[in-house]
């Protein structure tokens, strides 16, 4: 057991004790000699729901318990899932836990959940699933049925189950289906698991990005959001660091010499500061995607630092928007770009949102309309532009693909 879970669990064991004081506390001012006012005040306690956060605090408590002290065998074989991440981030603010360790946590969970949300069926709770009730059964058999008998029957093959249930399983693939598409939840689970748990050390901005937004649909706590983002930034820029200093001792090895002159060098340079300040890191004018590869070429000739060049590419993505006259060259313009992201699920909505809105410009009633059409692709711009921002990989394979096509002519 790691330190961070045997921090978390003692923590626990001393919040659970906190919450039982909390709800007898509110119990306390009852006269235990007279039942009626006794009763009735219970019953006022219960209506104010002066009790039910405790209690609910304590069971949520109680069920992080049960998830670091059961095996992983025997977790994924229970079939639970743990979906409660804004009480997660409201008991992980009070501990004495860091922000590194909170984080530990959080993944821990996730990485818990992780089979039950492949196995889609164990998401479902009864509820979720009790307008399905099999033919011939009462609403408290079919209760039980799901509860005790559900995962040992949906083993068997198609031919050993009765005909009402093989109508509930067809019922249930369908509710499946549609739970674990639109359940923001799930949703957000798989997309950490996706792009920092499955990606570990090779994680990305970007990664990181899309990771705060998953973060945020679970509903942590936007400070601890923050902290957590913090963190996995941190652990990039450690990375980053590393690679940069092995790549820096590798070309103290081998330096490469331009195979130029120096007036050519000169004109070079001279030529990529008309574009861009290099030394300033200054925008001198905005650019279009292909000026950029061709100025990210130039810079890739000179043997100019990958990072300075990273960051030049990143600080022209900034103002890359004024080169455009309309929405749609931007879109057209970086196509290939957009394209190469469309993994990403706010990528993906936009493109085919972006065709959509191109196809009614086609044949628009009045300019009103083509006005309208042409805003609307602005606005789907705007939601992925931060994401296409932070790519600056394709511009870098471009300047040394372009580089390569020249050095072969």
């Amino acid at each position: 057991m790691d330190i961070a879970v045997e921090k978390f669990l003692s923590f626990l064991k001393i919040y659970m004790e906190e919450q039982v004081l909390k709800k007898n506390r509110a119990i306390l001012p009852i006269d235990v000699n007279n039942w009626y006012d006794a009763s009735k005040k219970v019953n006022e306690i219960y209506e104010i729901k002066e009790i039910t956060p405790y209690c609910r605090q304590y069971n949520i408590a109680h069920f992080l318990e049960e998830i670091f002290k059961t095996s992983s065998k025997d977790w994924e074989e229970s079939g639970k899932v743990f979906v409660d991440f804004d009480l997660l981030s409201d008991i992980l603010l009070k501990s004495n836990l860091n922000r590194k360790e909170r984080l530990e946590i959080i993944l821990n969970i996730i990485i818990k959940n992780r089979e039950s949300l492949e196995n889609s069926d164990a998401i479902l709770d009864y509820k979720d699933v009790k307008d399905l009730k099999i033919e011939g059964m009462t609403e408290q058999e079919f209760k039980d049925y799901w509860k005790n008998d559900f995962r040992e029957a949906s083993k068997r093959k198609e031919e050993e189950l009765t005909e009402p249930e093989k109508i509930f399983y067809k019922k249930l693939d369908e509710k499946l289906v549609h739970f674990t598409t639109k359940n923001p939840n799930i949703i957000a689970q798989k997309v950490v698991i996706k792009h920092i748990l499955t990606k570990k050390e090779s994680f990305n901005w970007t990664d990181i990005n899309i990771t705060m937004k998953a973060f945020n649909i679970l509903k942590l706590d936007p400070s601890l959001t923050d902290e957590l983002k913090q963190v996995l930034l941190k652990e990039l820029k450690k990375r980053k660091t590393k690679t940069i200093n092995k790549v820096s001792e590798k070309k103290k090895e081998n330096v490469e010499i331009p195979s130029f002159s120096k007036k050519e060098y000169k004109l070079i340079f001279r030529e990529i500061m008309e574009m861009y300040d290099i030394q300033d890191h200054k925008i001198i004018r905005a650019l279009t995607k292909d000026e950029i590869i061709y100025l990210v070429s130039l810079m890739l000739k000179i043997n100019i630092p990958e990072i300075e060049i990273r960051k030049s590419i990143q600080n022209i993505n900034w103002h890359g928007i004024e080169a455009y006259n309309n929405p749609v060259t931007e879109f057209n313009y970086n196509y290939e770009k957009i394209e190469r992201n469309s993994a990403i699920v706010e990528v993906e909505i936009a493109i085919r949102n972006i065709k959509e809105y191109i196809q009614a410009m086609i044949m628009p009633e009045d300019d009103t309309e083509y006005s309208f059409w042409k805003n609307q692709i602005e606005e789907e711009l705007k939601k992925i532009r931060n994401i296409l921002n932070q790519d600056d990989t394709y511009e870098l394979e471009e300047g040394r693909k372009l580089n390569r096509m020249r050095a072969e002519k």
